[in-house]
């Protein structure tokens, strides 16, 4: 009688072990289907150069910052898809900011571009609040780009009004859904 209630008690927990099996497999499948972040040092845009030098960027701990007492500065940061299928898309990029000039904000928007060459925006400017010297915002995305795409971040960054406080990026956080 004792190994009949012992054979009993190996099977419900073989029972158990293989039903935490199939709820784990299927987990696994629902939080491929989520959305993926990705968390991105400023340091990965560059400069374009709009007719001034690209000493004016400085690259250092993780960000890029506009040195300029002249002029703005436009920088373009790479955004790297997961998932190239068409149905697949950007929600959102959220931009981490320092801003010295509190009379100008920080804005930026996305772009793609298709595999034929043609060029596309895809929404409206995302912009730091006026005066704010810290922080974040978010640029919403505003379409689906295509199959074979890919999205650049495009901002501007302000000219500087104080000596070793630029005007820089932080970092960027992009939101793919599948």
């Amino acid at each position: 009688m004792k190994q009949q209630t012992h054979r009993i008690i190996q099977s419900n927990q073989l029972t158990s072990l293989t039903m935490a099996t199939v709820l784990s497999m299927g987990m696994c499948g629902i939080s491929q289907a989520a959305d993926d972040h990705k968390l991105y040092p400023g340091s990965y845009c560059q400069t374009t150069s709009q007719g001034y030098a690209y000493d004016d960027a400085i690259h250092g701990s993780g960000s890029i910052s506009n040195t300029s007492f002249d002029h703005r500065m436009i920088v373009r940061c790479p955004i790297i898809r997961d998932y190239s299928a068409g149905n697949a898309s950007l929600k959102r990029v959220r931009v981490w900011f320092h801003n010295n000039n509190t009379e100008k904000t920080m804005s930026c928007y996305v772009s793609t571009r298709n595999a034929d060459g043609t060029y596309k925006r895809l929404n409206k400017s995302g912009r730091s609040t006026l005066g704010a010297r810290q922080g974040s915002f978010t640029v919403e995305y505003g379409g689906d780009s295509g199959t074979n795409t890919f999205y650049t971040l495009t901002c501007y960054l302000p000219k500087t009004v104080e000596a070793f406080r630029f005007p820089r990026i932080k970092a960027f956080k992009v939101e793919e859904v599948k």
